[in-house]
This record gives structure tokens, sequence and C-alpha cells, in this order.
């Protein structure tokens, strides 16, 4: 049925010029609702819920209202494919509907009074309750009473509840609830996504569509961090239950603008391109290809020899608590601070924190390596029997944290900050503060994971930004390094 209905919606495009996706029969759990602004030859709101597998399509030319006392004209359209309902971009001149779109707001909506979706829509009236990020509680669609069956004309109207705001102007709203553009921004299509209902993390229903729509949500964010860094994905186009592969070469039929940097490689013994992602665009295109996961070098394109980032990667064994590698991390802060240098933490979105020094570019990584190892080394001597360097897992004993300076080096990888996570719930890498992590000293959770797991795709780009997009202020290593020498005696 849903093919049929996508017959209109179809014949009316040329998706050789246009970037809307053309879509194809659709199924999820669940039911989403989605308004996207449209400046087309004129502005309106076009609001959609999914029903038999498209989403019925109304358009909105005042938009949505709050006050229950007031009536919208909602014109029915044709049926729209699933794909549509993360379309952002702009559709060419000459194309239908041509202009630009923005996701206005989305969510879920449930139906009200237990009727079944296509049955309330067979008789013209659709009462249901969203939950979206600008539009939730109850509403209505009613289809105005005309002799003509086929007649176009409903009505979408506010039902009287505790969301009710006669004050509320849709107009005061303007931004995308994806990207946080306006439509004044969406001057670059967003890229189609292919298969969006793919189930990416089967415990929670969350599919590449949702994937996707975090990072466009996170994008102001996260590319900071990823600008002008040769990346390793980590792809799992089945799921991350299924099959899972890292990625450093481009992938094929990559779009000629996507950025690249082509590397020799030692140990490949060839020539690697890798992927350098410097943009909103870049970033949907690699959440479309799965890759939950987005690793950077510790260097960037213009110093590939010279990082600007030194990384301390605790990793705690099983039955190491939360407050242990707290304790261990303020330690590494502690103890780098007393050498004159500031440095950062995050969570690696798993079980244990990274810990970075911003640095001016100027010291190979040789040097960064051997200044790593003295650091941990102090770390060990300060807190024998809570942190190991034995990089043979036999060995590590349960319930201390594993401090990795193997990590550091030339090609060598972390997890960019907001990343996603491979892991039940969809957690990220998230910037913490020095302060929440001196509060988990006194922590009983067991297992660190379950309090890092507080920080997932649904609501990191709403939570605090403490690091406000940057690794730091830029320091000098050298310095810091003959004081270390000369105060701890074993350089």
């Amino acid at each position: 049925m849903a093919e049929s209905t996508l017959t209109t919606y179809r014949k009316r495009r040329d998706f050789r010029r246009s970037p809307e996706p053309r879509g194809a029969r659709g199924r999820r759990a669940g039911a989403r609702f989605v308004v996207q602004l449209h400046r087309a030859s004129h502005l309106h709101y076009d609001f959609r819920l999914e029903m038999d597998g498209v989403l019925k399509s109304w358009a909105v030319p005042k938009g949505p209202s709050l006050d229950p006392g007031v009536k919208r004209l909602a014109m029915h359209v044709e049926d729209h494919p699933l794909e549509y309902g993360a379309f952002e971009g702009r559709i060419p001149e000459g194309s239908y509907g041509a202009g630009d779109v923005i996701v206005w707001d989305s969510g879920t909506y449930e139906l009200l009074k237990g009727a079944s979706g296509a049955a309330a829509y067979r008789r013209g009236s659709l009462k249901f309750a969203l939950h979206g990020r600008k539009l939730r509680g109850g509403f209505a669609l009613v289809k105005m009473k005309r002799r003509d069956p086929n007649a176009n004309a409903w009505l979408l109207i506010k039902e009287r509840d505790g969301e009710a705001d006669p004050r509320w102007r849709a107009a005061a709203h303007p931004a995308s609830v994806l990207s946080g553009r306006t439509l004044d921004d969406a001057t670059d299509p967003a890229p189609a996504v292919s298969n969006p209902e793919k189930i990416l993390f089967p415990d929670d229903g969350i599919t590449k569509r949702d994937l996707v729509a975090y990072y466009q949500r996170i994008a102001k964010r996260i590319l900071p961090y990823l600008r002008d860094r040769p990346l390793m994905l980590e792809r799992y186009p089945d799921g991350i239950g299924g099959a899972f592969f890292f990625a450093k070469d481009v992938p094929r039929g990559a779009p000629p603008w996507l950025t690249t940097v082509a590397l020799e490689s030692e140990s490949a013994k060839r020539t690697i391109r890798y992927v350098v992602c410097n943009d909103e665009r870049s970033l949907l295109y690699l959440a479309n290809l799965a890759a939950v996961t987005l690793h950077v070098w510790q260097s960037q394109v213009s110093s590939l020899d010279f990082p600007d980032v030194l990384l301390f990667d605790l990793d705690p064994m099983p039955e190491c608590p939360l407050r242990r590698v707290a304790r261990v991390a303020l330690s590494v802060r502690d103890i780098l601070a007393s050498v004159g240098l500031s440095s950062r933490v995050k969570t690696t979105g798993g079980t244990g924190l990274h810990v970075i020094v911003a640095l001016h570019p100027d010291t190979p990584y040789a040097a960064v390596r051997r200044f790593v190892e003295l650091v941990a080394r102090r770390i060990v001597d300060v807190l024998p029997d809570q942190v190991t360097l034995d990089r043979t897992v036999s060995r590590r004993p349960p319930g201390v944290v594993y401090l990795d300076v193997a990590q550091v080096g030339r090609g060598k990888t972390f997890a960019v900050p907001y990343t996603a996570r491979p892991r039940p719930g969809a957690p990220v890498s998230m910037p913490l503060t020095w302060e929440r992590v001196e509060a988990w000293l006194k922590s009983r959770i067991a297992d660190p994971a379950a309090a890092f797991a507080q920080w997932r795709i649904e609501n990191a780009a709403d939570s605090p930004d403490p690091w406000q997009s940057s690794y730091g202020h830029l320091q000098r290593l050298e310095p810091a390094f003959e004081r270390a020498r000369n105060e701890w005696r074993n350089g």
C-alpha cells in the first residue's frame, strides 16, 4: 500500500535534480510526527503523521497554534516517504516545491480515544497527543464537511489541556530541532538518509535516522573537535549487535566534496586516504554510513607529526568502582598541574575516562610519548595499589585502573568528544567538569559505565557544554617536561 500511495509524490519530483529522498515502503514500531517549515512560493508548515508506512501530510499556511480557540486550515497533500522526516535543505529552482526546508519539530504521537489511525483518518477525524520539542499535548485534525469526498481542506485544532497557551506563536520559534538552523541557514541540502529505519541499537529501538538526527543536533559542538584531523570510522552496518569494522580508507563512492588526505602508512605499507570531517554535510554523510563512533588523530593535517592533544586513557578493570576511576583521574590532573599543565576530562562513552591536555603542535610524538610515560610512572608511585601500566590483560589485577600509554603516537586515535558509542542506550563521550569528577569520590556506584551512561544521544545536545567546543588553551610541553624531570628525578 505504501508504495502505491507514493506514486504522486514521485511523479512530481525529478530526483536527479532534487535532494529529496525517493523513498520506499517503511516499517517501524511506534508512530512519529514531523513538522517542516517550508519556504516555497509561500511560507508554510508541513504537518506529517506516520501512518501505514508513509507520512500523511498537510500544509498548514499559518502554522500550528497552541490556542484551543484557533482553528488552522490544513490542506491535505500527497503522502511522503518516511525518509522525508529527516530532510533539510534546498529544493532547487524549477523543481516542485522549490525552496528551503528545515525540520521545525519532530517527535512521537499517540492516538486518543483508542481508534486506529487508518480508521480515524478515513473518517476524517484524528485526535492525538504529540510528544515533540515544541508541540505537546492533544490536537485534532478534522476534515471539513464538504460535498466533495475528495476535498482536501482539514482543520488543525489544539485540545484544551495543560499544554495549551493562547500567547504562544510558532513564528517565535524558527530554528530546526535537528540542526539548530533557521531557514536563512538552510542553503546546502542535507544528505539523504538511506534505509533510515534500520535498527542500529536493538535494545533501544534506535534507528539510523535517530543517529543522523543526533549528529545534526550536535554538529556545532562536535565539529571543532573533528576539524582538520584524519578520521577512523567505527561502522556498524548491521547494528551494534552485528558485524562491525574500523575503516581508515575513504569509502567507495564517496562524494567529490568530501575532504580527504592521502598518507603513507608504514605499518600497512601503502597509502591510506583518510576522511577529514570539516562540515556538517560531511558529518551527516558519515552518520549515514552507520559510523556510530568517530575516532580522531591527536594531530591535525597541517602538523601530522606534532600532536596538539596529549591523551591519558584511563581504563578501569572489572570490579573497579567509580570513585577509584575518579581518584586516578584527579591524580593525573594534580600531577599535571604540579608541572604547570592544565587539563580537561571526558568520559570515553564506555567505562573509562580521558584526561586531555591541549598542546602547541611543536613537540614530536616521540617526546610526547616519553612525557606521558613519565607521568604514568609518577601516578603509579602515588597510587601503587590503584593503577597498573601492564599491557598484558591477564596480569592486571581486578579493581585497578589501567593507564594505557600505548594510545599516544602518530596514527593513534581516540573517541572524539560527543561521539556516540556502540553500547546499549547509545551513550556518548561526554566532556565533564572537574567538579563533577570530584563529586564522584563519594560515590557508591560500583560500575563506572552506569554513571557515564546518563549522557546519551537522546539528551547530550541539551546538556551543558563545559569545554565550549575546545580542547583547551594551547600549552608548551617542553617547560613542563623539564620541570617534571628535575622534580621527580626519574627522567
